[in-house]
């Protein structure tokens, strides 16, 4: 090949890493912070997990998805991890004494979405929960599992020589698979069921040859094994109970309180209980739905073949067990004394009604090989009471009450009291027997209820009314019930608080208000309609003004919207009548008068205004004021509680002559100031009074200008001129020329001049001081 060497050589290599850099990020890794892809075998570590040597080690809280035959899941143990599968693939069933997803020692919340596969090599569980180790699957899980055990391992549960774990399932679809030997949920070889809780989900569990559905592996104990809810199907494996121990093995302690059951032993084993030559251990059934099948030889429920019977107590719930070798090993004690038993001496289900036992003690018998414990039920058709307090009944209704697997007693007659048989029956009513049947009772009320009630019945039938003489709770129907209502009440309607705010001629701001009224013991007529006019309701209703229905709130509230520009000013409550058209009565109908729903429309605010009487401060300057006032009037404003306390006074006059002091007075809540003028004025003033009032003074607290009055002024003059014909003593000389002084002009003749103007003045000064000397 011809080597490309030199400058053609890096485009090639460029070309190369741009279609690396375009290949599928499938090709790279997925893991990450809090994931794991089981397909990447590159990345060492993430958030909650490690990588090394094809296991996943978790160490926190993760996800993980992908499909694998190589790598593994081990969860460390000593960690407590919240853990989701979502769509995962394991199977490492051709590795040697490999497991899928091992958890020894560690505590796991598993989530399961998507479909997930588990499937595990010789020795190992498909999901290993050993002992010491707690795994629960969550009520949050919407997807499945499958999990199949290697020989000798659990599905989920123990491996090869290994007891099972606590093992919880809340949720989610689990089917599990024990390998040769182990049990599907529970031990593996030689070990026990461990703790196992089913509270909900499906689960599906088969044991491997040997081993238990759910709980023991070859020769082991099922554990203690609870079921209080869910769809559980668990069917054992050759010898192996369906729930309890494998061969060998006893029952273990098995409670079953709710959920449906159907556990199938394996040959020899028993449906519930033990395995070949395995005891039944402690069976209690109090309630769900439950069938047990015994396989080849082996009994419904107690021990396997050859093994001893174990303790069967049943308090509850429909049990059914078949044997092909017998239902029962020992006589069950059944605790229900009106239980109904149903049985045969073949497997199959009895025909027609069978052998029934409606008595408190099952009769026992070897021969049984089909049995079903059923508890008898009642039930109430729908039907309602009608009726109202205070008056007689009349057609009040009839209650049929219905039996199942029960029959009504041969001592009942009609017209029997059976007011004692409603817990909650209303005072003052009846109810007797007014038919009957074998499987039915027919109720007839009467009389006349002194109470309210809208209760579903509380029914329990007396054992007296029954054969076997049991008490029988009737089955709760909500649409079985009472409707004793009270007396018609007088039907009123209130108004709630609300301030309609408005001005005379000036539109609502907000341009629409409103108003609610509720309605008690009345309803409204379905054709009133949003958008009625409602103003004729209103008695009071201010001039230009509109109301309109604006909301109808379940037929027993009104809302009513103001709008428009009121032309005269209210401040009543509201005076309001619902017309009968408005109500279902057809009877008009008054709304309470509330003093807190009213109207506040009020006049255009006026505009406050100030006058000053007509006076003029006279004086002179230089020479001291004789004490001068003047009234100032408000109007639509008064003189603030402060008054002029702490204000200058002559602060108020833009044109005070200077030397002027003023000083003003003004009652609180007044319209009246006086001022007073004093001081010795310096400068001469005719202006018009310039006040303005300080804000500070006034109760609106606004500032207010004076209205101008040519006829308030001052009058200050000059000082008066003096002449010659005055007789006062004049303290200087006053010279009075007849004419104006004009200098002399410059050139010719101006020294003359001079000397005329200076002897006039020289005359004038001697006249002066002749006038001033006079006696």
């Amino acid at each position: 090949m011809k080597k490309i060497k030199g400058a053609k050589a890096f485009p090639l290599l460029l070309a190369a890493v741009m279609i690396c850099a375009l290949l599928p990020s499938a090709a790279f890794a997925q893991s990450g912070d809090g994931h794991i892809d089981l397909t990447d075998s590159a990345t060492p570590s993430g958030t909650g997990w490690t990588y090394s040597g094809g296991v996943f080690t978790v160490t926190g809280d993760v996800t993980i998805s992908g499909a694998t035959t190589t790598n593994r899941v081990v969860v460390q143990s000593g960690v407590t991890a919240n853990i989701t599968l979502d769509g995962v693939s394991i199977n490492v069933s051709g590795t040697n004494n490999a497991c899928a997803f091992d958890m020894t020692g560690a505590t796991v919340n598993l989530t399961l979405t998507g479909t997930n596969t588990l499937k595990s090599d010789y020795g190992q569980a498909g999901l290993q929960v050993p002992s010491g180790a707690s795994l629960t699957i969550t009520a949050a899980s919407t997807g499945s599992l499958a999990a199949t055990g290697g020989d000798y391992g659990a599905g989920i549960g123990g491996g090869d020589g290994g007891a099972g774990g606590n093992i919880t399932i809340s949720g989610g679809t689990v089917e599990a698979t024990g390998g040769r030997s182990g049990a599907g949920i529970g031990g593996g070889w030689n070990g026990s069921g461990g703790t196992i809780t089913i509270t909900g989900g499906t689960v599906e569990a088969t044991g491997g040859d040997y081993g238990a559905g759910i709980g023991g592996g070859d020769y082991s104990a099922g554990g203690v094994i609870t079921i209080s809810g869910g769809t559980v199907e668990a069917t054992g494996g050759g010898f192996g109970a369906g729930i309890g121990g494998g061969p060998g093995g006893a029952g273990g302690d098995i409670t079953i309180s709710g959920g449906t059951v159907e556990a199938t032993g394996g040959g020899y084993g028993t449906g519930i209980g033990g395995g070949y030559y395995g005891a039944g251990g402690d069976i209690t059934i109090s309630g769900g739905t439950v069938e047990a099948t015994g396989g080849n030889d082996g009994t419904g429920i107690g021990g396997g073949l050859y093994g001893a019977g174990g303790d069967i107590t049943i308090s509850g719930g429909t049990v059914t067990a078949i044997g092909d070798y017998q239902a029962f090993f020992n006589a069950p004690t059944v605790s229900a004394a009106a239980y109904t038993y149903w049985t045969n001496t073949t497997t199959s289900a009895p025909s027609g009604a069978g052998t029934v036992y409606p008595s408190a003690a099952y009769a026992y018998s070897a021969s049984h090989k089909y049995v079903k414990i059923t508890p008898p039920s009642a039930v109430v058709d729908n039907m309602t009471v009608n009726g109202t307090v205070g008056t007689t009944l009349t057609g009040a209704g009839t209650a049929y009450i219905w039996l199942t697997n029960e029959t009504v007693a041969s001592s009942v007659s009609l017209g029997d009291n059976a007011a004692g048989w409603f817990s909650n029956l209303p005072a003052g009513m009846t109810a007797t027997i007014g038919g009957m049947d074998a499987t039915y009772f027919k109720v007839d009320f009467g009389g006349m209820p002194s109470a309210i009630s809208s209760a579903a019945f509380d029914i329990t039938i007396p054992g007296s009314a029954l054969t076997s003489g049991a008490n029988l709770a009737v089955t709760a129907n909500p649409n079985a019930k009472f409707n004793i209502t009270a007396a018609a009440a007088t039907p009123s309607a209130t108004v709630a608080d609300v301030t309609i705010t408005g001005t005379v001629d000036a539109a609502l701001t907000p341009p629409v208000q409103g108003i609610y009224i509720a309605l008690t013991n009345a309803t409204l007529d379905p054709g009133l309609l949003v958008g009625a006019n409602a103003a004729s309701w209103f008695s009071n209703l201010p001039a230009g003004m509109t109301a309109i229905v604006s909301g109808v709130d379940g037929g027993a509230t009104i809302r009513i919207s103001l709008s428009g520009t009121p032309t005269v000013a209210s401040l009543a409550a509201f005076d309001i009548t619902i017309p009968g058209s408005a109500l279902t009565s057809g009877v008009p109908l008054a709304v309470t008068a509330n003093p807190n729903a009213k109207f506040n429309i009020t006049a255009a605010a006026a505009t406050p205004s100030a006058t000053v009487a007509d006076v003029t401060v006279s004086g002179t300057v230089d020479t001291p004021l004789t004490t001068q006032t003047a009234t100032i009037t408000l109007t639509n404003e008064t003189v603030a509680s402060s008054g002029f306390s702490g204000l200058s006074a002559e602060a108020c006059f833009a044109n005070l002559p200077t030397g002027i002091a003023v000083t003003a007075t003004g009652v609180g809540g007044s319209n009246t100031i006086t001022v007073t003028f004093s001081g010795t004025p310096t400068a001469v003033s005719s202006a018009v009074f310039d006040i303005t009032i300080p804000g500070g003074v006034l109760t609106g607290g606004v500032p207010l200008a004076v209205t101008a009055n040519p006829k308030a002024k001052f009058a200050i003059t000059a000082t008066r001129p003096r002449s010659i014909d005055d007789d006062d003593d004049w303290s200087s000389p006053v010279v009075t020329l007849p004419l104006p002084i004009q200098p002399p002009k410059t050139g010719e003749g101006a020294g003359a001049a001079w000397l005329l103007v200076l002897g006039g003045m020289a005359l004038a000064f001697a006249l002066g001081k002749k006038r001033q000397g006079a006696k």
